[in-house]
């Protein structure tokens, strides 16, 4: 029979070790200059004045290995929009993230960031 701090040393150990097999990624995957989810007039839009920064995100789970949907950046840049009630990005990234614990569960987003006018 094992004392109970060599069962909290195992127990630590085992959760160090799944902990450890946790993949993490993260990239940019554009630049625009400007991105809107709805028609615009490009001449009604003051580029010169200052935006607000702001992000959004579309995630999707991933469940074993299999996506439940697809991604969207469009919207993501729905949902920086709708944060600030802009109706268009200026000096936009695009970025795609993914936290993995293989063969168990996982989360992929879109980001988008840019200044909201």
């Amino acid at each position: 029979m094992s004392s109970p701090r060599a069962r909290r040393a195992r127990g630590v150990a085992a959760l160090v070790l799944l902990l450890s097999q946790v993949a993490a990624c993260a990239g940019t995957t554009g630049h625009l200059a400007a991105a809107s989810n709805r028609d615009i007039n490009i001449a009604q839009v003051n580029f010169a004045a200052p935006g607000r920064h702001i992000v959004g995100r579309n995630c999707i789970d991933l469940i074993v290995v299999f996506p439940t949907s697809m991604p969207n950046f469009g919207q993501a840049i729905a949902d920086a929009l709708h944060a600030t009630g802009g109706t268009v990005l200026t000096n936009v990234r695009i970025g795609y993230e993914i936290v993995y614990f293989p063969f168990v569960f996982g989360v992929a987003c879109y980001v988008v960031e840019g200044d909201a006018l």
